[in-house]
């Protein structure tokens, strides 16, 4: 009888022959890469790496020290450390002592019962930032807002103390008497009225053959600039001409050269004028040629009553206040100020922090 095998039996049996794989000859002595070859592979990849890492954080801290590069001239930089150690040098004193006076004028403020709450701050702060431009404004001056609530609250504390010390509510007819002098045209000190300004570059010779020259070379293609460099016998040569902002009233110009100046266009540029103008330093009246280019304006503008109206008021105060309440005022925050603790933690402020 045919024995039959087990299912184990019937698998192994359908399995293929599997041929012993051929094992690789071991290669000859002298093709096998040895301990002291391998080495120097290895010392040029670590060298490689170490050099990669290295070149990389180079050009990163280039490219940091880029960024923080403030300014240049004639391509010698000033850096953003070395701005702020400068800025703080010229203006860090009297950063500080501007801060002093602010806090404590608020907690005077608050000894006296009178300084103004955070809803009164808030609600000012909500009617000034509807002024347009105001977030650019902001920008501009590199403010925040709580900078300026700050500054509100400093500013209407400083109000309600000058008003406590007067004893009487402060009469709107004077804030509208300060708001009406101070935005006056005619008034050279107005404070809100801003009249119009331009900014110009000149070329000034003293003879017209200079100046035709100067002019050739202007419709030739040549910059305002270089021309001004080259060819103006005026100080303002080494700024490519370039002047100060400069209004229509006051100053020394003669009115035809004013009026001449305050009808160009932005980059207008005139042909060569004649003007008899007084020197600078002698005072004499000399004859001068001029070729000038229209560089800036700016119209007449008067801030908004809104915008001043804190001004207004303390400049009211300040003029109602009689000597004997200002001396009250004065001897009484002095005396407080001389109550207070003042903490200096950098110690070059400590001087500075209790100086008047």
């Amino acid at each position: 009888m045919e024995t039959k095998g087990t299912s184990e039996e019937k698998f192994v049996a359908t399995l293929p022959e599997v041929k012993p794989r051929r094992q690789p000859e071991p290669l000859p002595p002298e093709d096998r890469p040895s301990a002291g070859r391998r080495f120097p592979i290895l010392l040029l990849l670590a060298i490689t790496l170490i050099v990669g890492i290295g070149l990389g954080g180079y050009i990163e801290s280039r490219r940091v020290r880029a960024r923080q590069m403030v300014a240049a001239v004639n391509g010698y930089p000033i850096y953003q450390d070395e701005f702020y150690r400068h800025l703080e040098q010229v203006a860090g004193p009297q950063v500080i002592k501007n801060w002093r006076d602010t806090v404590l004028r608020i907690q005077f403020a608050q000894s006296l019962g009178v300084a103004p709450s955070d809803q009164e701050v808030e609600q000012r702060y909500a009617e000034i930032s509807k002024a347009p431009h105001f977030d650019q404004m902001l920008a501009d001056r590199y403010e925040t807002p709580d900078d300026v609530k700050m500054n509100l609250r400093s500013t209407l504390a400083q109000i309600a103390i000058l008003t406590h010390y007067y004893g009487h509510p402060l009469p709107a007819s004077a804030v509208e008497a300060v708001y009406k002098k101070n935005t006056d045209p005619s008034n050279p000190n107005a404070l809100f009225y801003h009249p119009e300004q331009v900014q110009i570059a000149v070329i000034i010779t003293k003879d017209k053959s200079t100046a035709d020259k100067a002019y050739d070379a202007l419709t030739s293609g040549a910059s305002f600039y270089t021309v001004a460099k080259q060819y103006s016998q005026d100080i303002s040569a080494q700024n490519g001409g370039l002047l100060p902002w400069m209004r229509k009233q006051g100053g020394s110009a003669p009115q035809a050269l004013k009026d001449l100046i305050f009808s160009l266009h932005i980059d207008q540029t005139t042909t060569p004028h004649f003007f008899m103008v007084r020197d600078a330093l002698t005072h004499q009246l000399r004859p001068t040629w001029w070729i000038i280019r229209m560089v800036g304006h700016t119209p007449a503008s008067t801030d908004p009553f809104n915008n001043v109206k804190e001004q207004c008021e303390l400049l009211a105060l300040q003029s109602l206040l009689t000597p004997k309440q200002n001396a009250q005022y004065q001897k009484d925050f002095d005396a407080f100020k001389r109550k207070a603790r003042l903490q200096a933690f950098w110690p070059r402020y400590q001087a500075v922090l209790s100086s008047d």
